[in-house]
């Protein structure tokens, strides 16, 4: 695995699962497998990108979720609203 690249440089290495619904067949799509696996190899820079979007396709209740991974989380993110536009592109 690259963290051991990367942690003499003070950089973690992220991890991030993904929902089956926008990413067929792509293989990290648990949250808690992803924590498990985490823990089991302990790995200090080893870390979670906690995605709200992804989350709540997967395993729904993204509270419970957030608190019960908050220990393995380099970050977590909510997505922007399909709606929002940047206002300085190009129509």
């Amino acid at each position: 695995m690259g963290c051991g690249v990367f942690a003499p440089h003070g950089l973690d290495v992220v991890i991030e699962p993904i929902n089956p619904r926008n990413v067929p067949g792509y293989f990290l799509n648990d949250f808690l497998f992803a924590r498990d696996l985490i823990k089991e190899l302990k790995i200090a820079n080893l870390k979670l990108q906690f995605d709200i979007y992804h989350c709540q396709i997967i395993h729904g209740d993204v509270t419970m979720r957030l608190r019960e991974m908050m220990r393995s989380l380099a970050t977590s993110r909510s997505p922007a609203s399909p709606r929002v536009t940047n206002p300085m592109a190009k129509s």
